[in-house]
């Protein structure tokens, strides 16, 4: 069935509303997908700054734990320096034979390292080796 398009009839204004709600429709879903991008891209944006944020905090980290290690190293070079050498032979280094004494004496470990300068492991080492209890 054919039916002739009257100007100003029913069907035309049928047609007309039909292409206006699409238009209408069309325009409502280009500005929500508009809006949407928007958010999604202030959303981009702070998490963007909260990174940038993150960063810096971390190379600030850095930097105060290099200056820590920094201060560290010299502590450790100075006190390797009261130490004596490394290498030192047991038998001719003069605090390994006082600590040999202070064992035999009764001495304890705290007592070994600040009398003869040795690391805590040395001093319970020498004890085992040297004290009366052994």
């Amino acid at each position: 069935m054919n039916l002739p398009l009257i100007p100003g009839g029913p069907i035309e204004a049928a047609l007309v509303a039909s292409i206006g709600g699409l238009l209408v429709a069309l325009l409502v879903g280009v500005a929500l997908r508009r809006r949407s991008r928007v958010r999604t891209s202030r959303t981009s944006n702070a998490a963007a700054a909260d990174l940038c944020h993150e960063v810096r905090a971390l190379g600030a980290t850095l930097v105060a734990m290099g200056a820590r290690f920094d201060r560290l190293e010299a502590t450790l070079a100075i006190d390797g320096r009261m130490r004596g050498p490394a290498g030192a032979t047991p038998g001719k280094d003069a605090g390994y034979e006082l600590g040999v004494r202070l064992a035999r004496a009764g001495a304890r470990t705290e007592d070994l390292v600040s009398a003869c300068g040795m690391r805590p492991e040395e001093a319970e080492l020498l004890l085992r080796l040297h004290s009366r209890a052994a």
